[in-house]
């Protein structure tokens, strides 16, 4: 299900993986956030505690991570009251 005014011309499917520095990046770019160095990228994406990609097609559109110590544990909750 998309949402009103945007067409989606595929089903979305995520994939437990680590994204390249160049996927990683051009996501980045395009929400208007600045590029990583790959390097930095290659060390950092697979020592979080857990990545997943979502794919339009063969395209990845994004992609999510959880980081931390591994110990900790925090929870946010937004409200929209």
């Amino acid at each position: 299900m998309s949402a009103p005014g945007v067409a989606m011309s595929e089903e979305i499917r995520y994939e437990d993986t680590v994204p390249s520095p160049e996927d990683y990046n051009r996501l980045r770019r395009d929400v208007g956030w600045p590029e990583m160095d790959p390097e930095t990228v290659r060390r950092c994406l697979p020592r979080s505690l857990y990545v997943v990609c979502a794919f339009e097609g063969e395209e990845m559109v994004g992609t999510g991570r959880i980081v931390g110590d591994g110990a900790s544990v925090s929870t946010s909750r937004t409200s929209s009251s």
